[in-house]
Order: C-alpha cells, then structure tokens, then sequence
C-alpha cells in the first residue's frame, strides 16, 4: 500500500507469512520512504492511554465477507507525547501494536484485518504541519480451533 506526498512515496508493505494466533498477536508496521526527497512526521500523540490510538483497526469474519468484530479495547487517551521522525530517501521506520488492545478472536475464522496509522506529514522544521496522512494494509488471521483440528490414532486392537 502507498500514500503519496509531494516530496515522496512512502510505502507501506502488506504482511507477508503466516503466523500462529498467541496472545497478544503483534502486528509489525514498516514505512519505507521510496521517494527521493526526505519525509517529515510525528510519531505519538495518541498513546498515552491503554493503547495507541494512532493505529485503527478493522476486522472481519469469514476472509472480510462476514461480520465485523466489535472494538473490546479501551479507547480512552490523553494525548502522549510525540518524537519527530525523518526518513530521508530509502530509510524505514517501524513500529508494532497488539492487536489484543483492539479485538477478541474467540471463535475459529479467518479474518480479513485492516491497519491504519495515522501521520501529520510536516515540512522541514517539524512546525509546518502540511497535512494529516494514514499508512493502511490488510493481513488475514486464520485462528485454528485445536480441538477440532487434533488428530487421534485408532486404539490397539487386543
């Protein structure tokens, strides 16, 4: 997925593999900048609560054709403080969130999830904010029911 400014083209790679449901399930977030001109923008903002409501999530059952899960985290937030963040050309910057601060995957399902990171783009001195961004990319959570899954061997016959 990619976002464009006019100084660059910071993409952001869709995951990539399959990983087993734990708890919590982390999501990794990279921002490349492929452009040829650096990027400015803040991180934080939006963390100082019980998550980092700078990322946004969707979930959907059934591979994204089913029912969305309902937000169970909590949501509050009073701010947090920021860092400026400069990506000059072919630098990356990466983060990672729980999705367990947003969801509850309790039944087995494959779902269709949707990452969102929101950036204030900035010009050069950090003070110049030029506009509001959001960073998006999808992955699929495939949780297995292990019961139903665990094989058995036929008993010994006497």
């Amino acid at each position: 997925m990619s976002s464009t400014t006019p100084a660059s083209n910071p993409q952001v790679p869709s995951p990539s593999g399959r990983k087993a449901v734990q708890n919590p399930l982390t999501l990794i977030m990279t921002i490349k900048n492929v452009g040829t001109d650096p990027i400015h923008f803040r991180d934080g903002g939006s963390q100082r609560g019980p998550r980092n409501n700078q990322f946004g999530f969707t979930a959907f059952r059934m591979h994204g054709f089913g029912k969305p899960l309902s937000d169970t985290g909590d949501s509050r937030n009073f701010g947090g403080l920021m860092a400026p963040v400069k990506l000059a050309p072919g630098e990356t910057f990466t983060k990672s969130v729980s999705l367990a601060d947003w969801f509850t995957f309790d039944a087995a399902d494959t779902y269709a999830v949707t990452a969102m990171y929101r950036i204030q783009l900035d010009g050069l001195g950090f003070d110049e904010p030029l506009w509001d961004d959001v960073a998006v990319a999808s992955c699929d959570v495939r949780v297995v029911d292990r019961a139903s899954t665990a094989t058995t061997k036929p008993a010994a016959t006497p």
